[in-house]
């Protein structure tokens, strides 16, 4: 699947992520998460890879991932 269709889905609540990624030692995916402030405003929506360890990271769309053809949903 292409990144428009994996973007589709994970604004749908869905998590995604390249098959070139499985090769990785550790299990990532991208998601959308919600911040929230402490006194409860929320923040805009933001992208990011998480892994298998709860580790959040920005994901700032590298142009190698947004032409790949290699995207799948995974459960996370």
């Amino acid at each position: 699947m292409e990144f428009e269709d994996a973007l589709r889905a994970v604004k749908d609540g869905k998590k995604a992520r390249r098959q070139a990624w499985a090769s990785r030692p550790w299990n990532s995916w991208m998601e959308m998460v919600q911040p929230v402030l402490s006194d409860g405003r929320p923040i805009m929506p933001l992208l990011v890879i998480a892994d298998e360890d709860g580790i959040l990271r920005p994901f700032g769309g590298a142009i190698w991932d947004l032409f790949a053809d290699d995207w799948e949903l995974t459960g996370g």
